[in-house]
This record gives structure tokens, sequence and C-alpha cells, in this order.
């Protein structure tokens, strides 16, 4: 069942999983992407579905189990790494600077921003302590996260901190036109419709 982009609230969703599930249906999946349901709604979502015993897999109930707290303590994540592969990356956490045990990897996709040429591409590094973790931003703030010559940067999961904010050369030339403008002798006219 898709649900997605029905502007539906916490209480919508709530309302039509009871519905859903007191029918007995048959449904596998339901999709309520892109709605206005927020981390506390989908965390009543799952517990409804826990105590109705159904088993329907809902897409973003899904994303929950990457917002565990003690889960996101001991994962970083690790941007760029389209020229390093994950042996490598492991090897340099475990072996070379002994962060502590890596227990997965997840590599995902990136947006793609104007002027960047290649894959946007970052995984996160759960780690199986939180100290771990900490021991790899330590690196990072210490400016070791190179490997075979390819610097990486290293955020805390759960931050949002990487963002991209390059100018294009348009916007820079404005940029520049604007602060070369001399000032003006008199102030502007007031202009009225």
């Amino acid at each position: 069942m898709g649900a997605r982009f029905n502007f539906l609230t916490n209480t919508g969703i709530l309302e039509n999983f009871s519905a859903i599930t007191n029918n007995k249906t048959s449904l596998e999946e339901v999709f309520i992407r892109n709605n206005l349901v927020n981390e506390e709604g989908l965390y009543k979502l799952r517990d409804v579905m826990e105590t109705s015993k159904i088993d329907i897999s809902i897409d973003m109930v899904e994303k929950l189990k990457y917002l565990d707290q003690e889960k996101l303590d001991r994962t970083v994540w690790v941007h760029p790494i389209t020229s390093i592969n994950l042996a490598s990356l492991k090897k340099f956490f475990e072996i070379e600077h002994k962060c502590g045990i890596v227990l997965d990897f997840r590599v995902r996709n990136g947006r793609k921003y104007p002027n960047k040429s290649g894959d946007n591409k970052f995984c996160f590094v759960e780690f199986a302590d939180a100290a771990s973790a900490n021991e790899a931003l330590g690196l990072a703030s210490r400016g070791k996260t190179q490997i075979c010559g390819k610097k990486f940067r290293v955020f805390k999961a759960g931050t949002g901190t990487f963002i991209y904010s390059k100018k294009t050369a348009k916007q820079k030339k404005l940029e520049q036109a604007k602060n070369s403008l001399p000032p003006l002798p008199f102030p502007p006219p007031n202009v009225q419709n």
C-alpha cells in the first residue's frame, strides 16, 4: 500500500494503521515516506506494530533501527570514500590506528552538487564500542585520516555535520561585482507603486 505524499500526520498514520490491523489484511508492505510523520510518530507506530504482532514492513520504521542512541554513539561517518575501498578502511581503523573493532560498513550515495565532479559517496562505520568511535574522531581532529595519499573526513553519526555550499562561478562573479561597486553619493530614491 502506498501512502506517500499525502500530508498524513502522526495521528493519521496511526489511525490508518489501526484500520489495517483490525481488518486482518494481507498487506506485506506499506510506504509512508514524505508525509508529516516525525520520529515520535514512528516510535508509536513501531510500538503498535509490535503489540499487534502483524508482520508488515513499513519503509520509515526501518529508519528507527539506525536512530538508536547506543548505536549512534559507536558510529561515525566517513567522507569521501570514492577512491577508498572498505578493506583498507577497516585496516586503517582496526590495525594501523587501533581504534577498535569495526562491526559494519554502510555505504551511501550522497546528493549531487553543482560544479562537483564524480560520485559523492560516504559510509557509516559502526564500531563495537563507543570509545572506538571517539578514537576515530580523535584521529580526524589530529589530521591523521589519510589512506594511500587520499584524505577523508570523519564525523559523528547523527549530527548532520557535513554541509556543502560551494558557490558557482556565476555566484562568485556577482558577489565580487556587488563588493566592487562604489557607494552611492546620495540615498537611493523611494520607489512607490
